[in-house]
C-alpha cells in the first residue's frame, strides 16, 4: 500500500481540486480547520481577558455600593427572574454557602427578597427588588459614563466596528446560553 503524502509534501503548484486525491484534500482541509480553530481559540482567550480587564478597571473607578459578585448576581436575577440559591451559585461559579452569604448581604441592603418556591415548599427563591433593579440600572449608567469619554476618542469607524462586534458577541452569548441550558 502506497503511503499518502502529507499536505506539506504536496507540490506548491495549484492543482484543480478534482485532480487531488480525496485523502490529500482531507489532510489539507484538516490543516486549515486546525488553523481556524487555533485562531478562534486565541480570539476567544483575548476576548475574555480584555473584557475582564475592562470590567475590573472600570468597576474599580466607580462609586457604587455593589461588589462585582453582587453586581453579577443582581444582573442574573434581573435577566432570569427568581432563582434558587443553588442555581444562582452555579451560574456565578461559587459555592452554595458563599452565595447564601452574598444573598444575605443583598437582602439586608434591600436589593433582593426571599420567598418559598411554589413548586417545592422546602426551597427558597431569591428575587431582585425594585431597589435592586434601580441600583443595577445606576451601576450600568455609571459604567456607561466611565466608558463614554474613552469611546469618544475613537473614530466614528472604530465605534461602528465595536457596535458591529457587539452584535456578534450577543449572538455568541445566546449560543453559549443555549448550549449550557441557561
Amino acid at each position: 500500500m502506497t503511503p499518502i503524502p502529507a499536505a506539506s509534501e504536496l507540490p506548491a503548484t495549484r492543482v484543480p481540486a478534482t485532480e487531488i486525491p480525496a485523502a490529500d484534500r482531507f489532510v489539507r482541509d484538516a490543516d486549515a480547520t486546525l488553523d481556524i480553530l487555533d485562531d478562534t481559540r486565541a480570539l476567544a482567550l483575548d476576548l475574555v481577558l480584555t473584557s475582564t480587564r475592562l470590567v475590573r478597571l472600570v468597576s474599580s473607578q466607580l462609586d457604587i455600593p455593589l461588589s462585582l459578585p453582587q453586581s453579577r448576581a443582581l444582573a442574573e436575577l434581573r435577566e432570569q427572574g427568581p432563582l434558587r440559591i443553588s442555581v444562582l451559585a452555579k451560574s456565578q461559579r461559587c459555592s452554595q454557602p458563599s452565595m447564601t452569604t452574598l444573598v444575605d448581604r443583598l437582602e439586608s441592603a434591600g436589593y433582593v427578597t426571599r420567598a418559598t418556591d411554589p413548586t417545592d415548599a422546602r426551597a427558597v427563591l431569591v428575587d431582585i427588588t425594585t431597589v435592586g433593579l434601580e441600583t443595577v440600572a445606576r451601576a450600568g449608567e455609571a459604567i456607561a459614563e466611565a466608558l463614554a469619554e474613552p469611546l469618544a476618542h475613537l473614530t466614528r469607524d472604530e465605534r461602528a466596528e465595536i457596535a458591529r462586534s457587539l452584535d456578534s458577541l450577543r449572538h455568541v452569548t445566546a449560543e453559549v446560553r443555549s448550549i449550557s441550558g441557561r
